[in-house]
């Protein structure tokens, strides 16, 4: 999918630095910073990405992410956090992430509201990929206050997202 790539990144006592990663797509880019200190015993880290014209099958093809779409994105997101364990990061995620949805379709047979479709791809649900149907979305915007997520889904209708990652619940989606 990526047709190349580009990689700086400098290592210097146990901390990480990404300069840049720039992803080519066919019809455009990724490019990645960020860094990740492992002399530290919460191991804190940033990532920051910006990309252009990003197929959205990418989230199903290169993480196995239940992410039945596809069109392509716009992202710009910036993150931080802890990566001790788990539990570090799930309380001390932080940032803000804004996608917009380029000619977006869900490949999804069911009739059910997308509140309850979007939340059914976070679960072990099987998903009925049968039928590509339009996604009314357009904008998707999230924020991160240690790991509580919120944001929107919005086009032609507007979905509120709750996402407390410390718990164990599939996101809340109305």
């Amino acid at each position: 999918m990526a047709r190349r790539a580009l990689l700086a990144l400098r290592c210097r006592k146990r901390e990480i630095n990404l300069q840049q990663l720039l992803l080519g797509f066919p019809d455009g880019q990724l490019a990645v910073s960020g860094t990740w200190d492992l002399s530290t015993p919460s191991q804190p880290w940033s990532v920051h990405l910006d990309g252009l014209q990003i197929p959205l099958s990418v989230y199903q093809d290169w993480f196995d992410w239940p992410l039945p779409l596809t069109g392509f994105h716009d992202i710009e997101a910036k993150w931080s956090g802890l990566a001790a364990d788990k539990e570090s990061f799930n309380v001390g995620l932080n940032g803000e992430m804004k996608i917009t949805l380029i000619g977006a379709k869900a490949n999804t047979g069911s009739d059910k509201a997308w509140p309850t479709q979007i939340t059914s791809w976070f679960s072990d649900q099987e998903v009925d990929k049968n039928k590509p149907q339009a996604f009314p979305f357009e904008i998707l915007s999230i924020d991160a206050d240690r790991g509580q997520l919120t944001g929107s889904l919005q086009g032609e209708t507007r979905l509120s997202i709750h996402w407390p990652l410390y718990r164990a619940d599939a996101p809340r989606i109305r």
